[in-house]
């Protein structure tokens, strides 16, 4: 009997020892269900959050989000972003996956950054087949250091903002998701 009550114990015990509820971190930056995100088109970054050092470099994304039913063909894209530059610092930035596209095309892709806080990016699709790209997928990345530690918000001036098709017709963006970062 004594036994058999080690051995209960030893169950319970296993039993409540691995029972751990996971929290769920939803943060796919191309899912805007699942993220609460801005409805469609949308400009968005990628991680949402995230804590680094002062040692570390910060890379944050940059998506464009259409709904998976109602894709529009597009071929360029002024995104303006405004950081805090008393704590980040911009490193480097060049351009994503998708405006590259999988026939390794290169972009015209540019930016300015004459205003600290302040990066203005042009990036234009050139193939010598297609005249536009559709979906939805990675535009830039973007790589900061850090200057101090303290919270810094990443996000897009969407007034300034635009997506144009071959025709040079505006792409109405409806939102946008920002990321934080914060340097310890």
């Amino acid at each position: 009997m004594k036994k058999f009550y080690r051995h209960s114990l030893f169950v319970l015990w296993l039993f409540f020892w691995s029972c751990t509820i996971h929290k769920k971190e939803l943060d796919n930056p191309v899912d805007q269900d699942a993220d609460y995100a801005a409805p469609p088109p949308s400009l968005v970054f990628y991680p949402k959050t995230q804590e680094k050092t002062m040692n570390d470099s910060v890379k944050v994304e940059s998506f464009i989000v259409f709904k998976s039913d109602s894709t529009a063909p597009f071929s360029g894209v002024q995104v303006v972003i405004n950081y805090d530059a008393s704590v980040l610092e911009l490193d480097t930035l060049k351009p994503g996956l998708f405006i590259t596209d999988t026939s390794r095309a290169n972009p015209l892709f540019v930016y300015n950054n004459d205003a600290p806080g302040n990066i203005e990016l042009f990036a234009y699709f050139l193939d010598t087949v297609k005249l536009n790209i559709e979906g939805t997928g990675h535009l830039a990345d973007i790589i900061f250091q850090p200057l101090t530690t303290g919270t810094a918000i990443i996000e897009y001036e969407l007034e300034n903002c635009q997506v144009i098709d071959h025709d040079n017709h505006v792409i109405e963006i409806n939102g946008e998701r920002t990321a934080e970062v914060v340097i310890q």
